[in-house]
């Protein structure tokens, strides 16, 4: 078993576990506020960091997947900032830390305090391409462009959050008949 230790790195948010370069080595991804960084944990060592300000590690969320289906994992972090909204943004990462793409639109939501939810993909038209969510918007995981937006209705959040520990939640299932598509449905649970 190999332990993994960083002293001078400081983890608030959650930790996420990926093999990103296919050598069936998970790296550990660990966002500290001002950097997400990429270990090695094999060998205990930093593969590389992509910096990320304006990160509040309570509030942002960040997803590893194939956004494009050509076997190489993609690093996509949700940029939430309450003290400046206009700072709220996806950006997207290449599996060497090269910057893809930055959101068109604030993956949060535009109220002050409020937190932002899990970032997550489905394919919600069935075309085999899946888009990204995150609360109650939906963007397309190969441009970050917003592709909808249903504004203050269902985000999954009932109130400000500034003082209470509450994160919006969505998710992406087959809530009617059609089954040629997914429906996005937000809600909110308290800790």
């Amino acid at each position: 078993m190999t332990k993994f230790k960083d002293p001078y790195l400081n983890c608030n948010g959650i930790p996420l576990l990926a093999d990103i370069n296919s050598d069936c080595i998970p790296e550990i991804f660990i966002n500290n506020g001002d950097s997400l960084y990429i270990y090695d944990i094999k060998n205990n060592t930093k593969k590389f960091s992509i910096n990320i300000p304006f990160s509040d590690v309570y509030t942002s969320s960040n997803l590893i997947a194939d956004i494009d289906g050509d076997g190489k994992m993609e690093i996509v972090i949700v940029l939430s900032n309450f003290i400046n909204p206009l700072n709220d943004q996806i950006k997207c990462f290449n599996s060497d830390g090269s910057l893809r793409w930055i959101s068109d639109a604030p993956g949060s939501q535009y109220r002050p305090y409020y937190r932002s939810g899990g970032l997550a993909m489905a394919d919600f038209n069935m075309d085999g391409i899946p888009e990204l969510y995150i609360n109650n918007k939906i963007f397309n995981a190969q441009t970050g462009k917003l592709l909808v937006d249903d504004s203050m209705s269902g985000i999954g959040v009932s109130r400000d959050t500034f003082l209470r520990i509450a994160f919006p939640v969505s998710v992406a299932a087959q809530l009617d008949d059609d089954p040629t598509d997914i429906e996005l449905a937000a809600y909110l649970f308290h800790l």
